[in-house]
Protein backbone atom coordinates (compact mmCIF):
# COMPACT_ATOMS: atom_id res chain seq x y z
CA UNK A 1 0.00 0.00 0.00
CA UNK A 2 1.41 3.37 -0.98
CA UNK A 3 2.31 5.77 1.82
CA UNK A 4 0.87 9.22 1.78
CA UNK A 5 3.04 12.31 2.11
CA UNK A 6 2.64 12.63 5.89
CA UNK A 7 3.65 9.01 6.48
CA UNK A 8 6.73 9.39 4.25
CA UNK A 9 7.70 12.53 6.12
CA UNK A 10 7.27 10.72 9.46
CA UNK A 11 9.44 7.81 8.33
CA UNK A 12 12.08 10.22 7.07
CA UNK A 13 12.13 12.00 10.44
CA UNK A 14 12.44 8.71 12.27
CA UNK A 15 15.28 7.60 9.95
CA UNK A 16 17.08 10.90 10.44
CA UNK A 17 16.63 10.75 14.20
CA UNK A 18 18.13 7.27 14.21
CA UNK A 19 21.14 8.01 11.96
CA UNK A 20 21.72 11.72 12.45
CA UNK A 21 24.72 11.25 14.79
CA UNK A 22 26.42 8.99 12.25
CA UNK A 23 25.89 11.42 9.37
CA UNK A 24 26.90 14.47 11.38
CA UNK A 25 30.02 12.68 12.62
CA UNK A 26 30.90 11.56 9.07
CA UNK A 27 30.38 15.08 7.76
CA UNK A 28 32.58 16.54 10.48
CA UNK A 29 35.28 13.94 9.79
CA UNK A 30 35.25 14.60 6.04
CA UNK A 31 35.34 18.34 6.60
CA UNK A 32 38.24 17.94 9.03
CA UNK A 33 40.14 15.81 6.53
CA UNK A 34 39.60 18.32 3.72
CA UNK A 35 40.61 21.27 5.86
CA UNK A 36 43.53 19.33 7.31
CA UNK A 37 44.79 18.38 3.86
CA UNK A 38 44.51 21.97 2.67
CA UNK A 39 46.36 23.20 5.75
CA UNK A 40 49.07 20.54 5.31
CA UNK A 41 49.46 21.42 1.62
CA UNK A 42 49.71 25.10 2.45
CA UNK A 43 52.21 24.42 5.21
CA UNK A 44 54.25 22.19 2.96
CA UNK A 45 54.25 24.76 0.16
CA UNK A 46 55.20 27.47 2.64
CA UNK A 47 57.99 25.34 4.11
CA UNK A 48 59.32 24.54 0.64
CA UNK A 49 59.40 28.23 -0.23
CA UNK A 50 61.19 29.06 3.01
CA UNK A 51 63.73 26.27 2.45
CA UNK A 52 64.32 27.41 -1.13
CA UNK A 53 64.87 30.96 0.08
CA UNK A 54 67.35 29.78 2.72
CA UNK A 55 69.18 27.73 0.11
CA UNK A 56 69.49 30.71 -2.23
CA UNK A 57 70.82 32.82 0.63
CA UNK A 58 73.32 30.07 1.43
CA UNK A 59 74.56 29.98 -2.15
CA UNK A 60 75.00 33.73 -2.10
CA UNK A 61 76.94 33.59 1.16
CA UNK A 62 79.16 30.80 -0.19
CA UNK A 63 79.87 32.77 -3.34
CA UNK A 64 80.88 35.85 -1.34
CA UNK A 65 82.96 33.72 1.02
CA UNK A 66 84.96 32.10 -1.80
CA UNK A 67 85.40 35.18 -3.96
CA UNK A 68 86.44 37.68 -1.30
CA UNK A 69 87.31 35.47 1.69
CA UNK A 70 84.64 37.35 3.60
CA UNK A 71 84.53 36.18 7.25
CA UNK A 72 81.05 37.59 7.73
CA UNK A 73 79.85 35.66 4.68
CA UNK A 74 81.41 32.48 6.08
CA UNK A 75 79.61 32.99 9.39
CA UNK A 76 76.37 33.48 7.49
CA UNK A 77 76.97 30.37 5.36
CA UNK A 78 77.65 28.23 8.42
CA UNK A 79 74.45 29.49 10.07
CA UNK A 80 72.27 29.02 6.97
CA UNK A 81 73.54 25.50 6.27
CA UNK A 82 72.84 24.61 9.89
CA UNK A 83 69.30 25.97 9.59
CA UNK A 84 68.66 23.98 6.44
CA UNK A 85 69.94 20.81 8.07
CA UNK A 86 67.99 21.24 11.31
CA UNK A 87 64.67 22.59 10.04
CA UNK A 88 64.32 20.61 6.81
CA UNK A 89 66.20 17.41 7.60
CA UNK A 90 63.67 15.20 5.80
CA UNK A 91 63.82 17.13 2.56
CA UNK A 92 66.23 17.68 -0.30
CA UNK A 93 67.30 20.95 1.28
CA UNK A 94 68.16 19.17 4.50
CA UNK A 95 70.52 16.91 2.56
CA UNK A 96 72.22 19.92 1.02
CA UNK A 97 72.50 21.43 4.48
CA UNK A 98 74.17 18.27 5.79
CA UNK A 99 76.60 18.30 2.86
CA UNK A 100 77.67 21.88 3.57
CA UNK A 101 77.84 21.25 7.31
CA UNK A 102 80.22 18.38 6.56
CA UNK A 103 82.38 20.72 4.52
CA UNK A 104 82.70 23.19 7.37
CA UNK A 105 83.38 20.38 9.85
CA UNK A 106 86.20 19.11 7.60
CA UNK A 107 87.68 22.60 7.39
CA UNK A 108 87.61 22.74 11.20
CA UNK A 109 89.33 19.37 11.46
CA UNK A 110 86.23 17.75 12.99
CA UNK A 111 86.43 14.57 10.92
CA UNK A 112 84.04 12.46 12.98
CA UNK A 113 81.40 15.19 12.86
CA UNK A 114 81.90 15.50 9.10
CA UNK A 115 81.55 11.74 8.80
CA UNK A 116 78.16 11.81 10.53
CA UNK A 117 76.87 14.60 8.30
CA UNK A 118 78.00 12.78 5.17
CA UNK A 119 76.43 9.50 6.24
CA UNK A 120 73.18 11.38 6.73
CA UNK A 121 73.42 13.04 3.30
CA UNK A 122 74.35 9.71 1.69
CA UNK A 123 71.16 8.04 2.94
CA UNK A 124 68.89 11.09 2.84
CA UNK A 125 66.11 12.06 0.41
CA UNK A 126 68.40 13.92 -1.99
CA UNK A 127 68.87 12.97 -5.66
CA UNK A 128 71.27 10.18 -6.61
CA UNK A 129 74.08 12.46 -7.75
CA UNK A 130 74.02 14.28 -4.40
CA UNK A 131 74.07 11.01 -2.45
CA UNK A 132 76.99 9.81 -4.57
CA UNK A 133 78.88 13.04 -3.93
CA UNK A 134 78.33 12.51 -0.20
CA UNK A 135 79.70 8.96 -0.62
CA UNK A 136 82.85 10.29 -2.31
CA UNK A 137 83.45 12.87 0.39
CA UNK A 138 82.87 10.24 3.05
CA UNK A 139 85.51 8.01 1.41
CA UNK A 140 87.93 10.94 1.55
CA UNK A 141 87.15 11.52 5.24
CA UNK A 142 87.78 7.85 5.96
CA UNK A 143 91.15 8.19 4.26
CA UNK A 144 91.96 11.16 6.49
CA UNK A 145 91.02 8.97 9.47
CA UNK A 146 93.54 6.34 8.31
CA UNK A 147 90.72 4.02 7.23
CA UNK A 148 91.56 3.84 3.53
CA UNK A 149 90.36 0.24 3.17
CA UNK A 150 86.90 1.21 4.40
CA UNK A 151 86.94 4.17 2.07
CA UNK A 152 87.66 1.90 -0.89
CA UNK A 153 84.68 -0.26 0.05
CA UNK A 154 82.45 2.76 -0.61
CA UNK A 155 83.92 3.02 -4.11
CA UNK A 156 83.49 -0.59 -5.16
CA UNK A 157 80.48 0.08 -7.38
CA UNK A 158 81.04 1.53 -10.84
CA UNK A 159 80.60 5.33 -10.71
CA UNK A 160 77.47 6.71 -12.35
CA UNK A 161 78.14 10.29 -11.31
CA UNK A 162 81.32 12.32 -10.74
CA UNK A 163 83.33 9.52 -12.38
CA UNK A 164 86.61 11.44 -12.59
CA UNK A 165 86.47 12.47 -8.94
CA UNK A 166 85.49 8.91 -8.03
CA UNK A 167 88.64 7.50 -9.67
CA UNK A 168 90.89 10.23 -8.29
CA UNK A 169 89.79 9.49 -4.73
CA UNK A 170 90.23 5.78 -5.41
CA UNK A 171 93.80 6.54 -6.48
CA UNK A 172 94.44 8.53 -3.30
CA UNK A 173 93.23 5.66 -1.13
CA UNK A 174 95.16 3.02 -3.09
CA UNK A 175 98.32 5.10 -2.72
CA UNK A 176 97.67 5.47 0.99
CA UNK A 177 97.65 1.67 1.23
CA UNK A 178 100.94 1.50 -0.69
CA UNK A 179 99.42 0.04 -3.86
CA UNK A 180 101.25 2.28 -6.29
CA UNK A 181 100.31 0.56 -9.55
CA UNK A 182 96.61 0.49 -8.65
CA UNK A 183 96.80 4.16 -7.68
CA UNK A 184 98.44 5.08 -10.98
CA UNK A 185 95.79 3.14 -12.93
CA UNK A 186 93.03 4.99 -11.05
CA UNK A 187 94.62 8.39 -11.74
CA UNK A 188 94.91 7.53 -15.43
CA UNK A 189 91.23 6.54 -15.55
CA UNK A 190 90.34 9.82 -13.85
CA UNK A 191 92.34 11.82 -16.40
CA UNK A 192 90.82 9.88 -19.31
CA UNK A 193 87.24 10.41 -18.08
CA UNK A 194 87.96 14.08 -17.53
CA UNK A 195 89.23 14.43 -21.09
CA UNK A 196 86.25 12.52 -22.51
CA UNK A 197 83.79 14.72 -20.63
CA UNK A 198 85.58 17.88 -21.74
CA UNK A 199 85.97 19.02 -18.17
CA UNK A 200 89.35 20.62 -18.71
CA UNK A 201 92.62 19.72 -17.05
CA UNK A 202 92.81 19.52 -13.27
CA UNK A 203 96.27 20.66 -12.13
CA UNK A 204 96.20 18.65 -8.91
CA UNK A 205 95.26 15.43 -10.72
CA UNK A 206 97.98 16.07 -13.30
CA UNK A 207 100.51 16.64 -10.52
CA UNK A 208 99.57 13.36 -8.82
CA UNK A 209 99.78 11.47 -12.08
CA UNK A 210 103.14 12.88 -13.16
CA UNK A 211 104.68 12.48 -9.72
CA UNK A 212 103.67 8.83 -9.51
CA UNK A 213 104.83 8.09 -13.06
CA UNK A 214 108.14 9.77 -12.25
CA UNK A 215 108.57 7.68 -9.13
CA UNK A 216 107.87 4.46 -10.99
CA UNK A 217 110.26 5.41 -13.82
CA UNK A 218 113.01 6.29 -11.34
CA UNK A 219 112.43 3.02 -9.51
CA UNK A 220 112.68 1.09 -12.78
CA UNK A 221 115.92 2.82 -13.80
CA UNK A 222 117.50 2.11 -10.42
CA UNK A 223 116.60 -1.55 -10.79
CA UNK A 224 118.19 -1.70 -14.25
CA UNK A 225 121.33 0.06 -13.00
CA UNK A 226 121.73 -2.38 -10.14
CA UNK A 227 121.45 -5.29 -12.55
CA UNK A 228 124.06 -3.78 -14.89
CA UNK A 229 126.48 -3.14 -12.02
CA UNK A 230 126.20 -6.66 -10.68
CA UNK A 231 129.53 -8.54 -11.35
CA UNK A 232 129.61 -11.59 -13.57
CA UNK A 233 129.80 -14.82 -11.57
CA UNK A 234 133.26 -16.46 -11.67
CA UNK A 235 133.15 -19.87 -13.28
CA UNK A 236 135.15 -22.47 -11.39
CA UNK A 237 136.26 -25.94 -12.42
CA UNK A 238 134.09 -28.79 -11.35
CA UNK A 239 135.60 -31.18 -8.75
CA UNK A 240 135.79 -33.96 -11.38
CA UNK A 241 137.74 -31.71 -13.75
CA UNK A 242 140.20 -30.80 -10.98
CA UNK A 243 140.80 -34.47 -10.28
CA UNK A 244 141.55 -35.14 -13.96
CA UNK A 245 144.14 -32.31 -14.03
CA UNK A 246 145.85 -33.76 -11.03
Amino acid sequence: MALDEEEQLLLLRQWWHQYRKFFIGTLVLVLALVLGWQFWAQQRAGAAQEAAQLYQELLGALSSMEEAEDEEAETSARYLSGQLHQRYSRTLYGSYGALFQARFAMEDGQLEEARQYLQEAMTGPGPKHLRHLARLRLARVLGAQQQAAQGLELLEAEPRYHASLHEEIRGDLELQLGRVEQALAAYRRAARVLAEEGGGEQPLLRFKLERLEGQLNSSGKRSESSLEARPEPVQTEAPEQLQELE
